[in-house]
């Protein structure tokens, strides 16, 4: 190896390597309705997928509170307003999530209550709350399930208060909610009635409203599997509609950008297929460039040489650029991919790789 490939090896594998450092995670935003957004987060260890449906349609009356006072003596201070939502938001947006775990997940899953706080009485003038501590503190633990049948069993159940004040994140917390491990391969489903202080002001901007409430959805899987696409389904959400959205974009994306810039190509291919070392690389690169071969072409070109790659390596254990393609074996190769894709285009052929030698590849490939 001369001198300067090395360094232009050293170089590329540097760069490549730099590239690599920064897809430890993925996280993006997509809007399913008017009122329906989700973030996707993945990293090492498994993802969260956080899915918010603003309920600003619901009453939410928000008065003054004692917090001025009674912060004095509380360990974790109220918020200086106290809130009461429709006891609908329950009935209409708790209750189908209740029945989205218990028809994915079975029956006989139920989801524990770990906080909240209700309104019993006959109007906003006159009610008194009470809330899950009340049975905690008697050693029983309150339920989804049985929240919902207490509600549909007691008219004089109004609606929904402040049970819990964030101050350092700025969230007012009307009704906390999780399943552990409802199926293998998800760790988590939380729910989460939220009124955020720091977002009040979109609120009135949009709504006309001084505040309102938020239902968040935040689930801890390992991956997407069919147990969390049953899921979704059931609560709305079309995830293969997301998916598909933004996995052709960004596929229509990474086509331009690896036409346009050889170094884009080269890393791409590089990051795909870890058996093609560097020299492979380059030369798959150097004949798409000669021969004016697009993007779907070329990886064509690297899926069936990265097969001969592995092929050898299941045989002598050779590292990737220790064994380079021959570039008869990549001519073949191209001359393949240009097949596959109904291409009537001739590849040119430098002057030291005989046909023969291509013509024997070619015939290589098709067997494997």
């Amino acid at each position: 190896m001369s001198r300067r490939s090395s360094n232009e090896s050293r170089l590329w594998k540097k760069t490549i390597s730099k590239r690599t450092g920064k897809k430890g995670s993925t996280k993006f935003h997509a809007s399913i309705d008017k009122n329906t957004s989700l973030t996707y987060y993945k990293r090492e260890g498994g993802l969260y997928l956080i899915i918010k449906k603003d309920l600003s349609e619901y009453d939410l009356t928000v008065n003054a509170s004692e917090a001025p006072v009674i912060n004095q003596y509380l360990k974790n201070p109220d918020p200086f307003e106290s809130l009461l939502a429709d006891i609908k938001i329950i009935e209409k947006e708790i209750e189908p999530l209740n029945f989205a775990v218990q028809t994915t997940f079975g029956d006989n899953r139920e989801i524990s209550l770990l906080s909240v706080r209700i309104a019993v009485g006959s109007g906003e003038g006159d009610y008194v709350t009470i809330d899950e501590s009340d049975l905690y503190s008697m050693d029983v633990e309150p339920t989804m399930g049985g929240l919902l049948d207490f509600i549909a069993a007691n008219d004089s159940v109004i609606g929904v208060c402040d049970r819990i004040f964030d101050h350092e994140r700025g969230n007012i917390i009307l009704l906390e909610a999780k399943i552990r491990e409802p199926s293998l391969g998800i760790s988590s489903i939380e729910f989460k009635l939220i009124n955020n202080l720091q977002q009040r002001g979109l609120f009135m901007q949009r709504n006309m409203k001084y505040a309102a409430i938020q239902l968040y959805t935040i689930i801890k899987a390992e991956s997407i599997n069919d147990d969390l696409l049953n899921f979704l389904k059931a609560i709305g959400i079309d995830w293969e509609m997301v998916f598909i959205r933004r996995d052709l974009s960004i596929d229509d994306w990474l086509e331009i950008e690896c036409e346009k810039n050889s170094m884009n190509l080269k890393g791409y291919l590089s990051s795909k297929f870890e058996s093609l070392g560097f020299f492979d690389v380059n030369n798959i690169t150097r004949v798409a460039i000669l021969n004016q071969l697009n993007f779907k072409i070329v990886i064509r070109i690297a899926e069936l040489l990265d097969r001969v790659k592995n092929q050898r390596y299941e045989l002598t254990g050779a590292s990737p650029d220790s064994e380079p393609l021959q570039k008869a074996e990549i001519i073949a190769a191209a001359r393949l991919a240009c097949a596959y894709y109904g291409l009537k285009k001739e590849i040119r052929i430098e002057k030291s790789v005989k046909i023969e030698d291509v013509l024997q590849f070619e015939a290589e490939l098709i067997r494997l």
